[in-house]
C-alpha cells in the first residue's frame, strides 16, 4: 500500500503509508513548541529547564529529559506529566521519596503510546510539598502513526529518575 502528500495541489511525497503519514505528522509539528495560541504560554518557565526532549518519537521509544532549576531553590520533588493534546491526562509520575539535593534530575520515560500530539507538564515542590512552579504544556511532541504497533486503552509507561550531580 502507498500514500501520497500534496501541498498547496503539488504531490510532497509518494511512499509507503508509514513514511508519508509521519512525514505529514512532522510537518505540521512546527506548533508544538510555537504556538502562542495554547491554554498556556508554551515557553520556557522562569525556574525550570527542561532539556532533550525531541519533536518526535515511535511509539515504545524512550523519552530522556533533564530538568534543571537554581541551585537557590530548595526542591524536595519534582514531577512530569504527560498530556494529549485535548489536556486529557495521560501519564504523570514523580521522584517521590527519593531526596532531591541537587539542582537538576534525569528522566526517562517508555513512550507506550498511539499515535498524536502530546505535551509535558512539570513540576516542582518545596519540603512541606507546596508547589515552586507548574510549567504546564512546557514541551511538545509527536508519536509518529506506526501501524505495526497495536498501542492504545490503558497501559503502563515505565520510567525512572536519577539525580544528577551538582558540578
Amino acid at each position: 500500500t502507498r500514500a501520497l502528500m500534496l501541498s498547496d495541489g503539488k504531490i510532497e511525497l509518494i511512499g509507503g503509508v508509514d513514511k508519508v503519514s509521519n512525514a505529514y505528522l512532522l510537518s505540521n509539528a512546527s506548533d508544538l513548541n510555537t504556538n502562542s495560541s495554547l491554554e498556556a504560554a508554551d515557553k520556557a518557565p522562569s525556574l525550570l529547564t527542561v532539556t532533550g526532549c525531541e519533536t518526535a518519537y515511535h511509539a515504545k521509544d524512550i523519552m530522556k529529559l533533564r530538568i534543571s532549576w537554581s541551585k537557590k531553590i530548595d526542591v524536595q520533588w519534582a514531577g512530569v506529566s504527560i498530556v494529549g493534546s485535548k489536556g486529557e491526562y495521560i501519564f504523570g509520575s514523580n521522584t517521590g521519596d527519593m531526596k532531591v539535593d541537587g539542582s537538576a534530575i534525569d528522566y526517562s520515560v517508555n513512550l507506550n503510546l498511539g499515535p498524536g500530539r502530546y505535551y509535558l507538564t512539570v513540576a516542582i515542590n518545596d519540603s512541606r510539598g507546596n508547589p515552586i512552579e507548574i510549567a504546564e504544556k512546557v514541551r511538545g511532541f509527536l508519536i509518529y502513526g506506526d501501524q505495526k504497533n497495536n498501542v492504545g486503552g490503558l497501559t503502563r509507561m515505565e520510567f525512572d529518575y536519577r539525580e544528577v550531580a551538582d558540578s
